[in-house]
């Protein structure tokens, strides 16, 4: 992500250096992460009793 000098927008004052971004290993926690969500949410959703009601 790019930086920006201070006072050229937000409230804070002072430069904010360019990022680095996410390193490999944050990268694959992340997708490990969010694809453990996705079983887990539809574990939940397709729980029987769960699934029988209607909203």
């Amino acid at each position: 992500m790019k930086g920006w000098a201070g006072g050229e927008r937000f409230s804070h004052r002072g430069d904010v250096p360019d990022s680095p971004g996410w390193s490999d290993e944050q990268k694959e926690t992340v997708a490990r992460m969010r694809a453990e969500l996705r079983e887990l949410s539809t574990a939940v959703v397709d729980h029987p009793p769960l699934g029988d009601r209607s909203a």
